[in-house]
């Protein structure tokens, strides 16, 4: 990518980043240990999906995706696209699981503000200095964080919805190319209907520079 490029995105920054992982279901099964490894069952295979959505003028676009076998660990499916940010944002959402130290390192690193409800309760008190510091900000931001968590949520459930959650293919690989181009048809769709609306009010435009000029 060309320099002016970069320091161009660089300029941009965005309201918020959430994160959540979800699942994709595809045609494979594999055998999950049951009842503490007395009994084996054969159940449906999908493919674990971390999802990083960006707000920005209060539009919600999927800044990242990344896949993973079944059960993968969301913070770590997160971790790479965290390191790959090249763009200022303010805040950083997630739910508990999110609080873990590795993950909240990486956001203030990025000069992010981590809106995360850490866990502190009688059994797993929070002592760290930087799950204190992200305690702190959910604690002073908690509106930031109710106006915005449910948008990554709303971004998969529309994904769903519109083109399904589940494949009729066999291989892992090929299923998550499926899952990868799901959320890139979303993206398109966002930028068409802001096409669409940027067209519709040059023709307002159009119309009213046109009856100023009559006589």
């Amino acid at each position: 990518m060309p320099l002016h490029q970069k320091q161009t995105i660089k300029k941009k920054e965005f309201h918020c980043l959430i994160a959540d992982g979800t699942g994709f279901g595809y045609s494979d099964t594999f055998k999950l240990l049951w009842m503490k490894g007395k009994e084996i069952r054969q159940v449906k295979s999908h493919i674990k999906t971390e999802v990083l959505v960006g707000v920005i003028k209060n539009k919600a676009v999927v800044v990242g995706v990344n896949t993973g076998t079944a059960y993968s660990d969301e913070c770590k499916l997160l971790s790479p696209m965290l390191k790959a940010l090249n763009f200022r944002v303010r805040y950083f959402l997630g739910d508990a699981y999110y609080g873990k130290v590795e993950i909240l390192r990486k956001v203030k690193g990025l000069n992010m503000c981590a809106v995360v409800p850490v866990r502190d309760t009688v059994h797993t008190r929070v002592r760290h200095s930087i799950r204190l510091w992200a305690k702190e900000n959910y604690e002073r931001k908690r509106k930031v964080y109710r106006r915005n968590r449910f948008r990554v949520e709303q971004v998969i459930g529309i994904v769903k919805n519109r083109f399904g959650d589940r494949d009729r293919v066999r291989d892992f690989h090929t299923a998550s190319l499926y899952v990868l181009a799901r959320f890139a048809l979303y993206n398109l769709l966002l930028l068409y209907k802001l096409l669409l609306l940027c067209l519709n009010l040059l023709r307002v435009y159009q119309r009213f520079f046109w009856f100023s000029l009559k006589p």
